[in-house]
Order: C-alpha cells, then sequence, then structure tokens
C-alpha cells in the first residue's frame, strides 16, 4: 500500500484550519495541525463582501501554513484547500480567491453546502469510530453549527 502525506486546509467563517496527515495501508494518521481565528465571516455576513484587512490576514495565515507545509515537504499547490460559507456567499470572492492563487500558490475549492455537510459528516464518523454502533441504535442526530451555516 501506498505511503502519503497529506494537507487539508478549510478556510471557514471564523478561522482557517490546518492538519497534516499520513496514509498508511488505507489508515490516517494525523501529524499535525494548527487553526487560527479569522473573521471572514464577520465582513461577509454585515456587508456582502471580504475587506481588505481580512484578506491581508487570510495571507498571513496563509503564508505561515505554507511555511509548516514546506517543512513537512508538502507543496502548496499539493495541499487541498477549501473554503466555506463565507466565501461561497461573498460578492468579491473571484478576486480574493484569485489573489490567495497568486500570494501563496493555493489552489482553493469554494464547497457548497451540501458538500460542506458531507464532509462534516464524514469527519464526525470518522471521529466517532468505535462509538458508531451504539449511536446508530439511539435516537441520535448530528448537528455542525459553523460560524455561517448550521
Amino acid at each position: 500500500m501506498e505511503n502519503k502525506l497529506v494537507a487539508v486546509l478549510e478556510i471557514g467563517s471564523t478561522g482557517i484550519r490546518l492538519i497534516v496527515a499520513q496514509i498508511e495501508g488505507g489508515r490516517w494518521t494525523l501529524l499535525d495541525n494548527a487553526g487560527r481565528p479569522a473573521a471572514l465571516g464577520r465582513d461577509v455576513f454585515n456587508s456582502g463582501e471580504l475587506s481588505r484587512e481580512s484578506l491581508l490576514e487570510c495571507l498571513s495565515v496563509l503564508q505561515n501554513y505554507k511555511e509548516l507545509l514546506a517543512g513537512w515537504g508538502i507543496a502548496a499547490s499539493d495541499a487541498h484547500v477549501i473554503a466555506t460559507s463565507a466565501l461561497r456567499v461573498a460578492r468579491n470572492r473571484d478576486m480574493f480567491i484569485d489573489r490567495i492563487r497568486q500570494e501563496t500558490d493555493f489552489n482553493l475549492t469554494v464547497v457548497d453546502g451540501v458538500e460542506e455537510n458531507r464532509l462534516m459528516y464524514l469527519g464526525v464518523r470518522f471521529a466517532l469510530k468505535q462509538d458508531l454502533p451504539p449511536f446508530w441504535k439511539a435516537n441520535s442526530m448530528i448537528i455542525e453549527i459553523g460560524g455561517g451555516s448550521t
């Protein structure tokens, strides 16, 4: 089986998160993670656009993450980068995405709400691992409450 390092970044309404994992034989091992607050949602949900200050803050965080990934031998262009609700509704998101790509080499994908929910569900399901059998037998619900969506 393949032994591979992967990096995943999420640009959300309230923060920017990063994980580095190793995939070996179909198993994921978390090697590193980081998270920094970023108030992208504050701008978008008040004015409809991302501010210059938020762009610069986001670029600063992403430059730091790019350096962290370089230490793991992962190029920014090889990282999986997604953005959620704040960028989904921002009127100036295309400019924002282009600027991020130009200055960091990160290729950003804005996921729609259904895909965001699916990814969150998969993350929770993975985190529950051994607890899944009793979880499925009980009257249970998984609710994702994000900074910009529920």
